[in-house]
């Protein structure tokens, strides 16, 4: 829906970051600020202490640290008395500081005493329209609810002015200072009056514009711990095939360290999900640049070479270059780390140049107006992408229109949804024009810190990515953050291919190519090979001119006229073009053409002058996707400058006969084809000749009869079709003579071989029996064939023609030969075994070259024991021939028909059974996954896998073997050359002549090795080939809700399902059994207590991986916890594949929760638009105590965000905060609900325990004075 963020946006203008900031930077009470920009792992700068920012002490655990802070007062937990701190947070957020009488008895009296605008200024159109935009977002109201300082810049207003005057007169409206006006974006510096005061102001009143405050962003923490587990394209010669793991890695001489090993818990699996390999095989991204706005990207990483680094300056404040905390520089490593250089890992699009815009001043703040002068620098720079995975506070109309700009401008913007876990808007991926990304982990769920909703277009992979540091090296990171990236990656991919794409095509071509993961998700998750596999277009014919290259006509279907000297240029998408010119449909089938060629380049029509060609083209796609057909007639003129006609037939004809003639006219040009028509006409002639007449379109003279004796002549001309050039007169005796009666060959049929000459005599004599001689003409009816000159045949290529001989006498005999050419033997290799024992007989095969070559060969013996013989082919030995003794054998094709070939054998022992094995020493490099062997010692079976993993130092892919014949008596017999190797499917497993044997592929073939000395003796071996695992994921049923304490809980008398995900980087895993097991800790401090066996009969874990914990065990999880000791349970889920891939997950056991619910008279509230309220509700669900209070797992939904949500950026304190730290009795705890519109939403609120406990709390969204 074109308009639909847009809605969202002016319908919920959330008060939320885009992360939950550590608890130091937002555990405040409302009085106090914070500074507002955290990195993921690293502590973020703070600025001093001051009267306005107060920035308490943060650590750099990964855990969240709460400050000592307690609620004002601390409320019975009984359901009669209910705290209500309603009032004190109601107050803060309703930002209504302006007398209404004021304004509306003195309307030429502004608010707060501000000049505003002159009398005679009219806001323009434009400038209402910006207007109705802030007050529909009730901007004031929104900024109220903010704290100055930490969440917006003090005293500090941005408007939109289009000149330098524009600015100043705004800047006297509001009273205040032109700090700088910037590609329209003017900053201007309040006095006397806080930026609440001026928006309220402007919102009031028609002499002030639309304003905006310079919002404060944030960058997105971790969404969570990590652990360490130890657990398009290759082309075939005709068609392209979709790049693999497997393929690029053989393919790639310096592979990246992080994506050689699957089973590394450094390996880059985003590549796998979002199948960047085959991507690959189409493009890398070279060409496209993609702009980092971020906290900027450390210069001269090694795996960042395509890098450029362009300072922001906002306002008057360059903000640098070097990266601040080490988020840009990883970010920049997703999208675009070099591929293939042997270092680090890979980007998304490796071969897309980086654009570093840093946008984190000296006091490590990030203000909307550094991210819109970011924006509008990387659009001068020639971006083509932006990344942002920074979040903004609220809804910025200036922010708005700057991304309209860019995507006017071609530019595709994609932002991280945050990592608040919630349905809650955030910016900037709530603005329209912006592809907003979740985050998923390796199971393909949303993670579950990932922000989510209907403004999330598409989700990749966000959970612990590894990619570039600002230190230098490598490490991994969490969160939407890293998820953005991929994106940006992918469209970098697109872009590179389809220049001319609009920011709105790329977004609807990767939503509409994501593949399915788990819910929440937008579209999907992102695909690169798909969306790199679109179906080409229909290609398009061109003539130009063989001399200049012009061109002269273009078609997509029709009928095109063409010069004779013109080219046949076709221009299409895809890999490349198919076609023929004969009317033939091109085609492809399982990866081969099997009708038509590729295109290469022009095709000259000099060869098609005179001929209407039937044109059909198609383009061939990324993995042989073929397109709609293009169908176009070309008619090809002929020259029109003629430079001669000659005129040849007969010099003598019988009186009264007809004699035929022919014409050649030739350009000139003389490869110019020309029209061949002429004219024929007699120009002179002898006065016996007087009745003689030529057909002027035929040539054919006929002459009247004479008297015995008497002759004649007649001279005849031809003419061009134009007649602008005739030729020479051609003479003609015409005679009184015997005409031919009857006209002979030596041979009717004749048989020859390619590249053979044969001469054919003619005999020719008139009615009494005496020989003649007039002249003949001799013609072939496939030249192609053969050919003939005087009587001369020549061989030419496989197949028939007929001679015909015709006298020219005007007698019209003529005769005729067949001749039937083979094509002759060019090589001839003859196959068969090294060795035959006396008496064995053997069948060599004799394998000639080219193709439908000759095949019938005569055998013979050209040395051997005396009693050798061959006949057919078949080789016999004498029972007698003395071992050691040597055959020579040799197989001839016809006389004439090409080359011939020899072949040497000896006589050796014969083989009375064949043995294989596997030769073993300790330095061997192969380790098959299990053998076989029969009581003899002969290897019968293996266990391969398709691809060598990893870990393993020995090939478990590949494999020697040996064979060796072996006489009756079980001694080896010294004739292995008589062996052959076969495999019953070598796209499974192959096998070389030596016995080297390579799986390729799941399945199962037979390995074969026969002994080819006549005695049939053989051995074969079963090989089955796997997938191997390379890594799992386990995934939970168990909700877990906003994440305050880090381990998902389970109650006691509850079960909770488990999913594995098996990676397919080395294909579908062949094995996909998991053994199940779960280990119990109590913890205390430094101090841990396995419990496994002591709780055995109280949980059960199914062979599915479902997992129950009994209820009786509720009060011995309690006396644990009463004690101070945390119970974590970890399940553990291990592949039985024989690389024992695993992960798992850790619950913290509970006692169940009874109760969860709203004081009655809280069921329903109600709260301003944009306003905040504070609530309570009750329960006995276990809590964590985390300094002066205690923490737990809940999950918040509403039923219409747009109204009203949770936002969990106010302070991790401020969403739940518990007290009475007593279990068995009712605690407290306290969120804040924010309304962004007018309406009605429900807020539900559910245990995460297993228990299922919900309450709701109906808001209802009014103004104050609807409320009243």
């Amino acid at each position: 829906m074109k308009y639909g963020k847009r809605i969202i946006a002016i319908l919920l203008a959330a008060v939320l970051t885009m992360g939950t900031l550590p608890q130091a930077a937002l555990a405040e009470e409302p009085t106090e600020t914070t500074a507002a920009c955290t990195e993921p792992v690293e502590t973020v700068q703070i600025p001093e202490t001051t009267a306005e920012t107060a920035a308490p002490e943060t650590t750099g655990s990964t855990e969240e640290s709460v400050p000592e802070t307690r609620p004002e007062t601390a409320p019975a937990a009984t359901e009669e008395s209910v705290p209500d701190p309603t009032g004190q947070t109601t107050a803060e957020t309703t930002g209504e500081t302006v007398s209404e009488t004021t304004a509306e008895t003195e309307p030429e009296v502004l608010p707060y005493g501000l000049p505003g605008l002159p009398e005679d200024y009219v806001l323009s159109e434009e400038e209402l329209a910006d207007k109705a935009d802030m007050i529909s977002h009730q901007v004031a109201q929104q900024t109220a609810s903010l704290t100055e300082g930490t969440q917006y810049e003090k005293d500090i207003l941005l408007v939109w002015a289009d000149t330098e005057e524009t600015a100043q007169a705004y800047a006297q409206a509001f009273s205040a200072e032109l700090v700088c006006r910037q590609d329209g974006l003017a900053t201007l510096r309040l006095n006397g009056v806080s930026v609440v005061e001026a928006l309220t102001a402007a919102q009031e009143s028609d002499r002030l514009p639309a304003a905006y405050p310079n919002h404060i962003a944030v960058l997105p923490p971790d969404e969570g711990k990590w652990e360490e587990n130890s657990g398009l394209a290759l082309f075939s010669e005709d068609i392209p095939q979709p790049q693999t793991w497997r393929s690029w890695l053989d393919n790639t001489e310096n592979p990246d360290p992080y994506l050689t090993d699957p089973t590394s818990y450094r390996y880059q699996y985003m590549h796998d999900t979002v199948d960047s390999y085959a991507a690959w095989g189409v493009t890398t991204g070279k060409g496209v640049t993609v702009a980092v706005i971020d906290t900027g990207v450390k210069a001269n990483h090694e795996d960042l070479p395509n890098l450029r680094r362009v300072e922001v300056t906002n306002g008057n404040e360059p903000l640098g270059l070097d990266d601040a905390t080490g988020h840009g520089t990883h970010v920049a490593g997703i999208i675009g780390a070099a591929m293939g250089n042997g270092k680090g890992g890979a980007g998304i699009a490796p071969g897309a140049t980086i654009l570093s815009l840093r946008v984190v001043n000296a006091a490590g703040y990030i203000y909307d107006s550094a991210l819109i002068a970011a924006l509008r620098t990387a659009v001068k720079n020639g971006a083509q992408i932006v990344n942002i995975s920074i979040g903004g506070t609220a809804y910025n109309a200036v922010f708005q229109k700057a991304i309209n700009e860019a995507a006017e401008a071609g530019v595709t913007v994609v932002a991280a949804m945050g990592n608040d876990g919630t349905n809650c808007l955030n910016y900037p991926a709530g603005y329209d024009n912006v592809i907003g990304v979740v985050s998923v982990d390796r199971t393909n769920n949303r993670a579950s810190g990932s922000s989510y909703g209907t403004w999330g277009d598409v989700a990749a992979p966000g959970a612990a990515v590894w990619s570039t540091t600002y230190n230098g090296s490598y490490g991994p990171k969490s969160g939407t953050s890293m998820a953005s990236p991929v994106v940006a990656g992918v469209a970098a991919l697109y872009k590179s291919v389809h220049s001319d794409a609009t920011p709105a095509q790329i977004t609807a071509r990767l939503k509409a190519t994501a593949t399915r993961g788990g819910s929440d998700l937008g579209a999907g998750i992102v695909n690169a090979a798909a969306a790199l596999s679109e179906k080409p277009g229909i290609p398009t014919a061109e003539i130009r001119s063989g001399e200049t290259g012009e061109v002269l006509s273009r078609s997509d279907g029709g009928t095109l006229s063409a010069p004779w000297d013109g080219q046949l240029c076709l221009t299409g998408t895809g890999r490349f073009l198919l076609y023929t010119l004969d009317g033939k449909t091109p085609g492809i089938r399982e990866g081969q053409i099997v009708c038509g060629q590729r295109y290469n380049g022009p095709i000259s029509l000099a060869d098609y002058a005179g001929q209407t060609l039937t044109v059909k083209a198609m383009a061939v796609g990324d993995g042989g996707l073929a397109g709609s057909v293009l169908t176009c007639r070309i008619q090809v003129k002929k020259g029109t400058e003629i430079g001669s006609v000659t005129v040849s037939g007969p010099r003598e004809l019988l009186a009264g006969k007809t004699g035929e003639f022919q014409a050649n006219v030739t350009g000139v040009n003389p490869e110019a084809p020309v029209e061949q028509t002429v004219t024929w006409r007699i120009s002179d002639r002898s006065d016996n000749m007087a009745r003689a007449a030529i057909g002027a379109s035929t040539g054919k003279l006929t002459t009247p009869r004479l008297s015995a004796g008497d002759e004649g002549w007649v001279e005849v001309t031809a003419a061009s079709k134009t007649g602008q050039v005739s030729s020479e007169p051609f003479r003609v005796t015409v005679k009184a003579l015997n005409p031919v009666a009857r006209i002979s060959l030596f041979a009717a049929r004749i048989s020859c071989y390619t590249g053979n000459t044969a001469t054919l005599t003619v005999t020719m004599l008139d009615s009494k029996g005496n020989p003649v001689s007039p002249e003949v003409l001799w013609s072939s009816s496939k030249p192609q064939v053969a050919t003939v000159e005087d009587g001369v045949v020549t061989a030419l290529a496989k197949g028939s023609t007929t001679i015909t001989c015709k006298a020219l006498d005007g007698s019209g005999k003529t005769a005729k030969c067949t001749v039937t050419v083979a094509q002759a033997v060019e090589s001839l290799t003859i196959t068969g075994p090294a060795s035959l024992a006396p008496g064995a007989s053997f069948t060599f095969k004799a394998q000639a070259a080219p193709k439908g070559a000759v095949s019938r060969f005569t055998w013979s013996v050209l040395e051997g024991p005396e009693g050798t013989r061959i006949t057919n082919g078949r080789l016999s030995v004498p029972k007698d021939a003395p071992i050691g003794d040597t055959i020579t054998i040799s197989a001839q094709p016809p006389e004439g028909g090409g080359a011939g070939a020899e072949y040497t054998l000896t006589v050796a022992p014969k083989c009375a059974s064949v043995h294989i094995s596997i030769p073993w020493n300790s330095d061997s490099p192969y380790a098959p996954l299990s053998e076989s062997y029969d009581r003899a010692g002969n290897l019968t079976g293996l266990t391969l896998y398709s691809v060598q993993p990893g870990e393993y130092s020995k090939r478990k892919d590949c494999v020697s073997l040996v064979a060796d014949p072996m006489d009756a008596r079980g001694r080896y017999l010294d004739n292995a050359g008589c062996l052959r190797w076969s495999s019953s499917n070598p796209s499974i497993v192959s096998v070389t002549d030596d016995g080297f044997v390579q799986a390729h592929k799941a399945g199962t073939a037979k390995i074969t090795v026969s002994a080819l000395d006549g005695s049939g003796k053989k051995q074969t071996v079963t090989v089955k080939v796997e997938n191997p695992v390379s890594t799992i994921a386990l995934f939970s049923s168990a909700p877990q809700g906003r994440m305050l304490i880090s381990e998902p809980l389970l109650a006691a008398g509850k079960s909770v399902s488990h999913k594995v995900t098996f990676a397919e980087t080395y294909g579908r895993p062949t094995n996909q059994k998991i053994t199940w097991s779960w280990e119990l800790w109590a913890r205390k401090g430094s101090e841990s207590w396995n419990l496994t066996a002591d709780f055995s009969r109280y949980i059960g874990l199914t062979t599915s991986g479902r997992l129950s914990i009994r209820a009786n065990a509720s009060s011995l999880i309690r006396d644990y916890i009463e004690a101070g000791k945390n119970l974590e349970l970890t399940v553990i889920a291990q592949s039985q594949e024989s690389g024992k891939a695993q992960d798992s997950i850790t619950y913290l056991l509970v006692p169940p929760a009874t109760k969860l619910y709203v004081a009655a008279n809280r069921k329903t509230v109600g709260i301003e638009p944009d306003g905040t309220r504070e609530m309570v509700f009750y329960s006995d669900q276990f809590a964590r105590s985390m300094g002066s209070y205690s923490v737990s797992n809940f999950v918040y939904t509403s039923s219409n965000p747009k109204v009203a949500s949770v936002p969990a950026s106010v302070g991790m304190d401020k969403v739940t905060r518990y007290t009475g730290y007593s279990y068995g009795n009712d605690g407290w705890f306290s969120l804040l609900i924010h309304s962004t519109q007018p309406g009605t939403a429900r807020i539900t609120i559910r245990t995460t325990d297993g228990t299922n406990r919900s309450c709701t709390i109906t808001v209802r969204s009014t103004t104050k004075k609807e409320q009243s």
